[in-house]
């Protein structure tokens, strides 16, 4: 019986160490359960205009083998759209968008960041318009409606040619608000003013900032010996280097950039008549002559692969009217038909899809009065003509 008891404890040992976990301590081991803790996200940049697009990343905290996966969402919807990387695109509407993520493996666990969206500037005209009281010229801009009208310098003296960065976002600018001709950068806000040509010691004017948004083109005149078309930086002005050099005082007027940058058309009167040239924007390379008329042919502007637009003097009256023609100079075709005695038309710009012009139409009256008003038209025939501004002397556009 002795024997019997004691085989029996021993049994039960063995039973009572395997059921404690003897076989490798699995419960020690165990795995965490995955589990999704948090989801965070961020877009960048915070802030776009209307078209453009944020890019929104989202951060999955969790524990265990968790899934760091995500879906993707934005309300209101009539704002914008964001794909499956998180890339928020707006649409035409201005407010404020939020951009949600959602854990796939845990559809309660979600973050969300807003982005502002505002209007865009990318369809709106800029122009100089004159106040006669103060006697000055300032920078304006409006819809292509007529609406939206907003000055943006409120500065003395002549501030003229306003350009665009390529971001809509700043603009550029000839004044000579300090003595001299300068040339400004400013943001569309009205805020920001910055001189670019501080370390000039040339008269500069008909600024334009390159494709590329790196390089500014311009016109300038240096005392009564010389004149010319020079390139500088459009964030400070450095690295002045001139590319076209002229006896005084028929200053060139570089007006378009080529698609890529890599070239600029002007015009000059070296042959005697204002004709159009293009050349390399590095200054290297000969020049091209595009245009040989008797008349003058001057302003080109809004370079593509489809042509560019200019002013010229090649109609009956020999007054200034708007013209179309191919890169080569070729197919020269009138699109403004000025009718009155004294009227004329010059300072076109295109807009941003380069379907329509704006231009400024001159009109002499009775007593020797001058009217300065923009019109927008239709860039392929001249048709669809309307009324911009009216009231004031409004020119030297930018649209696009």
């Amino acid at each position: 019986m002795k024997k019997m008891a004691l085989a029996f404890a021993i049994a039960a040992i063995v039973i009572l160490s395997v059921g404690c976990g003897g076989g490798g301590g699995s419960s020690t081991q165990q795995q965490q359960t995955p589990t999704v803790t948090s989801v965070t996200v961020t877009c960048s940049p915070a802030s776009i205009q209307t078209g453009q697009t944020s890019q929104c990343t989202a951060a999955v905290t969790g524990t265990g083998s968790y899934s760091s996966a995500v879906t993707w969402a934005a309300t209101p919807a009539n704002m914008g759209t964001v794909n499956s990387a998180g890339l928020y695109t707006a649409s035409a509407t201005a407010g404020t968008a939020t951009v949600t993520a959602t854990s796939a493996q845990d559809a309660s666990k979600s973050g969300s960041a807003t982005i502002t969206v505002v209007a865009s500037n990318a369809n709106k005209i800029l122009y100089s318009s004159y106040n006669a009281t103060a006697n000055t010229w300032n920078i304006w801009s409006r819809n292509p409606d007529g609406t939206g009208q907003q000055q943006i310098t409120f500065l003395p003296g002549q501030n003229l040619q306003p350009s665009w960065a390529p971001d809509h976002k700043t603009l550029v600018f000839q004044s000579n608000k300090d003595g001299k001709g300068d040339v400004f950068r400013i943001n569309i806000d009205g805020t920001g003013l910055t001189k670019l040509s501080g370390s000039w010691t040339v008269d500069a004017f008909l600024p334009s900032i390159s494709p590329d948004g790196n390089s500014l083109l311009f016109s300038y005149l240096s005392g009564t010996t010389e004149t010319g078309i020079a390139t500088a930086s459009s964030s400070d002005g450095s690295g002045f280097k001139k590319l076209e050099t002229e006896s005084c005082c028929n200053v060139p007027m570089p007006t378009a950039w080529s698609p890529d940058g890599k070239k600029i058309a002007f015009s000059s009167k070296k042959s005697g008549v204002n004709q159009i040239y293009t050349t390399n924007s590095d200054g290297t390379g000969s020049e091209t002559r595009l245009t040989n008329g008797p008349d003058d042919d001057t302003n080109p502007v809004c370079w593509s692969a489809k042509g560019m637009f200019l002013v010229s003097t090649r109609n009956a009256a020999h007054v200034n009217a708007i013209y179309s023609m191919n890169v080569d100079g070729s197919g020269v075709t009138q699109l403004t038909f000025p009718s009155v005695s004294g009227q004329s038309d010059f300072d076109p710009a295109c807009s941003p899809d380069g379907t329509q012009l704006v231009y400024t139409d001159q009109v002499v009256t009775q007593g020797n009065a001058v009217s300065l008003d923009l019109f927008i038209i239709n860039s392929s025939d001249g048709s669809g003509k309307k009324q911009l501004t009216s009231g004031a002397f409004n020119r030297f556009s930018a649209w696009k």
